[in-house]
């Protein structure tokens, strides 16, 4: 594969996985996504938790500040932008859930694209031997 940019997925780095000889590159292309869906399913988890605690710590300072006898407006500022943290991590958390699940439509394109690749396997290996590829 290329040193320069492992992602995203390349055309290029499709063609040297096939020239390059491997047994099986479905393995390796199957990992690959597997990694990807793994990554961005914890990257979900870890945003909405983030959400749920910035949310419980509003909730608990403005029950503190009821109890003390204070107004909750007289920090407003620290709530707002509490608030603001939870819903810019559910965002950015239901986004990453949202695009986990079209990561198995990319395995499946990219798998038909590597076995039209492997029926001209000879050929690129032919051209990685010149240098061309």
């Amino acid at each position: 594969m290329s040193k320069n940019s492992s992602y995203p997925l390349r055309i290029r780095h499709l063609l040297e996985l096939v020239a390059s000889g491997i047994e099986d590159p479905y393995k390796i292309i199957e990992k690959s996504f597997e990694w990807d869906h793994s990554r961005r399913l914890e990257l979900a988890k870890w945003l909405l938790a983030l959400c749920s605690s910035v949310v419980a710590a509003v909730a608990i300072s403005v029950l503190a500040f009821r109890q003390s006898g204070q107004e909750p407006f007289a920090h407003i500022r620290v709530l707002y932008a509490l608030s603001a943290v939870a819903g810019l991590s559910f965002g950015a958390g239901a986004v990453f859930f949202w695009r986990a699940r079209v990561v198995h439509h990319r395995l499946i394109f990219v798998s038909s694209l590597l076995a039209r690749l492997m029926e001209i396997q000879t050929f690129l290996k032919r051209l990685r031997s010149a240098g061309l590829l």
